[in-house]
């Protein structure tokens, strides 16, 4: 009975080591079961990796916008939409600038027409006449409007 007690300690030493090496064997059972996994995992996706064969490159030119192009459309929509605009305004316009639009416009014959007098000599040295002759210059011919 003296011995029991020395007895009873290494039991409880050979209990606690076997529960180590219990818990390791576990542990290492775990991971191994892990790479099984991976492994096969692995295997798997082998097929369905996709690997780049060929990296891309940048294009040498840009293919849009057309810079010349769009240029040459606006230039061009531009002079279309001013000349249309112009001759709009041209077909709007009811003035009357001359005797026959008056006559046009009145049904009526004219009784009276008030010309353009235009210096012999131009008074502003410019080469253009005033109207009515209003810097009268000595030796100026003064006309009058006809009835």
């Amino acid at each position: 009975m003296a011995l029991s007690p020395d007895r009873e300690e290494e039991y409880k030493q050979l209990a606690r080591d076997y529960e180590n090496a219990q818990k390791n064997y576990q542990d290492l059972l775990a991971k191994k079961s892990t790479a099984d996994l991976t492994v096969q995992m692995n295997k798997q996706q082998y097929g369905e990796q996709m690997k780049l064969l060929n990296p891309a490159s940048l294009p040498e030119s840009p293919s849009f916008p057309n810079r010349l192009l769009f240029a040459g459309g606006g230039l061009g929509a531009g002079l279309a939409l001013g000349l249309g605009l112009a001759l709009w305004l041209e077909l709007r316009d009811k003035c009357i600038r001359t005797q026959a639009d008056a006559e046009a416009a009145l049904d009526l014959p004219m009784l009276v027409a008030v010309p353009w007098v235009v210096a012999t000599t131009p008074a502003n040295g410019n080469g253009k006449g005033h109207f009515w002759n209003r810097n009268k210059q000595p030796g100026g011919r003064k006309e009058t409007a006809r009835v």
